[in-house]
């Protein structure tokens, strides 16, 4: 029922709704019965940011594993993501970038992790950690020697929009129903 509302809502075919929430769901190490959580947390954020099934399907294949390790939810990860396909940076593109940041954050001794005051485990911690190094005015010289060049843009963008995103994880806290909600518009 949950992998059906995913599909009518986001307009993607049964078989690919499956397949994204199933490795999803393996990524993350959640169980089966937690199946609705990531097709409404999915579904919402397809309506809530610049996702889709295709952009979300590519940008979890490098981070989910990285995440789950680090003890990033599918929720966190899920908004940062959408916070980075707001912005234009979605994909592979995404998902190596945010891997890269999660790998930093994970490592207490990279220079990152020092500059916030130690390793963080969730976007709970991370967004208003970014917020105050946004506030606190660094540039883009700090930020390359915070994460690699590869992940400079996209660090950026969490920095600059580390609003948006909490507001975005917020919602898909609570997003429980959405997929069904939003397939019986779809259908109507």
């Amino acid at each position: 029922k949950d992998t059906l509302a995913l599909a009518a809502a986001s307009g993607a075919d049964l078989a690919t709704s499956a397949a994204v929430a199933g490795q999803t769901l393996r990524a993350f190490g959640l169980s089966v019965s937690e199946t609705s959580r990531v097709t409404d947390t999915m579904a919402l954020s397809f309506s809530r940011s610049a996702l889709d099934m295709e952009k979300f399907t590519n940008s979890m294949q490098y981070v989910a594993p990285v995440a789950k390790a680090v003890g990033f939810s599918v929720e966190g990860t899920t908004a940062l993501l959408g916070g980075l396909a707001n912005a234009g940076i979605s994909g592979s593109m995404a998902g190596t970038a945010l891997r890269t940041v999660f790998l930093k954050l994970a490592d207490s001794n990279s220079e990152l992790s020092k500059k916030l005051g130690g390793s963080v485990t969730s976007a709970d911690e991370l967004l208003p950690a970014l917020k105050d190094l946004s506030d606190s005015g660094i540039d883009l010289t700090e930020i390359l020697g915070l994460v690699d060049k590869r992940a400079v843009s996209a660090f950026k963008i969490l920095l600059d929009g580390s609003d948006g995103v909490a507001e975005l994880k917020e919602e898909l806290d609570n997003a429980a129903g959405s997929a069904q909600r939003m397939a019986d518009i779809q259908l109507d």
